[in-house]
């Protein structure tokens, strides 16, 4: 697992959010993943999934999955002429980076690396 940030308050969040994921390249994010995550901006996208095709970091059998709610899975054509397997898949919520994302729904799993990070009281069923 990685991760890889580019502004400061980012960083900052992900060395909350994630203390133990090591803060890498994109490139180095995509060469120790067989799944990787683009929750990028909307308007940042596409560049970013062109330039990683470019530079050959996408291998062949990667699943490449973007959050995007602007972006079908076309956007990522880029990645699947490199080989890669393409899924958009939009989050109905906004995932902002702070307390309240893990809080606002007790009905909406959600995971984390870090054991009770996003922990509320099981409902029973």
């Amino acid at each position: 697992m990685a991760v890889s940030r580019v502004s400061d308050a980012s960083r900052r969040r992900a060395a909350l959010l994630l203390p133990d994921v090591p803060l890498v390249s994109p490139a180095q994010v995509l060469e120790r993943s067989d799944l990787v995550l683009l929750t990028v901006p909307d308007d940042a996208l596409p560049g970013l999934v062109e330039g990683l095709a470019e530079t050959g970091a996408i291998r062949p059998g990667q699943l490449l999955v973007h959050t995007s709610g602007r972006y079908g899975a076309r956007v990522l054509d880029p990645a699947l002429r490199a080989g890669a397997l393409p899924l958009a898949l939009h989050p109905a919520m906004t995932f902002t980076g702070t307390p309240w994302t893990c809080s606002g729904s007790p009905d909406a799993p959600s995971g984390s690396p870090r054991p009770n990070s996003c922990a509320w009281p099981p409902r029973p069923w």
